[in-house]
């Protein structure tokens, strides 16, 4: 999966890793996720998500790449 960023997001992930909290961009977007899931589930109770899908949307969902690849800006 590749995953499109404004040039401040890639700023603020960049300013994470020099400082030295994290090792790579995935580990930012991890923890980021992490934290989302975790204000997703307060608002939405556990379950409720899933049956927003149809089973065919899931399986779509469950095959798609679990890689977000953030570009450099040499990529952009």
């Amino acid at each position: 999966m590749n995953v499109a960023l404004t040039a401040h997001w890639e700023g603020f992930i960049r300013q994470l890793i020099d400082s030295g909290r994290y090792n790579n961009a995935s580990e930012v977007v991890r923890t980021a996720l992490r934290k989302l899931q975790e204000t997703e589930g307060e608002i939405f109770p556990a379950g409720s998500l899933k049956n927003l899908y149809s089973k065919e949307e899931n399986a779509a969902e469950s095959k798609l790449a679990k890689r977000v690849r953030i570009p450099k800006p040499d990529e952009v």
